[in-house]
């Protein structure tokens, strides 16, 4: 059944046409999708450079000491994912052993093995004198070095050795 739905408006029919000539003319610029595509990837480039120039400010960020550039973290290859666990809570220096005592509402302990400093991650890693002999498979590496990629066997070995890898 047919309805006239504009019958008597007046311009309709003038509307009509020129809805139909808009439709065929070639001379109508077309939108260009890759504009939008280009518009969002500077989008996101400008908030990472943004969110980036954010994180420079933070030198007193014991983070930012570990990670200066906010650039994806891969994985080590062949590493499990207790491993991976492990690597990830020494870098950001949230471990059971150094921060056990907050859950339990206690005061920062010293560090058990030599009870010389408070204990922390970078105590652990670079100047716990009980850990010399462990710490030799990596000897004058600063903590940014014993916590990268590069030497994260070499963590995950040290740890080991020193009975804390059931710990972290």
């Amino acid at each position: 059944m047919w309805i006239p739905a504009h019958k008597n408006i007046p311009g309709d029919e003038k509307a009509d046409i020129a809805a139909k000539e808009a439709s065929t003319n070639i001379n109508i610029p077309k939108i260009d999708l890759t504009s939008f595509k280009d518009t969002a990837r500077n989008a996101l480039k400008s908030s990472k450079m943004i969110h980036q120039r954010l994180w420079d400010q933070e030198l007193n960020n014991k983070l930012y000491q570990i990670k200066p550039l906010l650039i994806p973290n891969p994985n080590p290859p062949s590493s499990t994912r207790r491993q991976q666990v492990i690597w990830t809570r020494m870098k950001i220096g949230h471990t059971n052993i150094t921060h056990i005592h907050l859950m339990r509402r206690e005061p920062r302990p010293n560090c058990e093995l030599c009870n010389n400093a408070p204990i922390s991650t970078a105590h652990l890693l670079l100047e716990c004198p009980n850990l010399t002999e462990q710490r030799k498979i990596f000897p004058h590496l600063t903590l940014k070095d014993i916590l990268s990629i590069d030497n994260f066997n070499y963590l995950i070995t040290f740890l080991k050795i020193s009975n804390l890898y059931n710990r972290i």
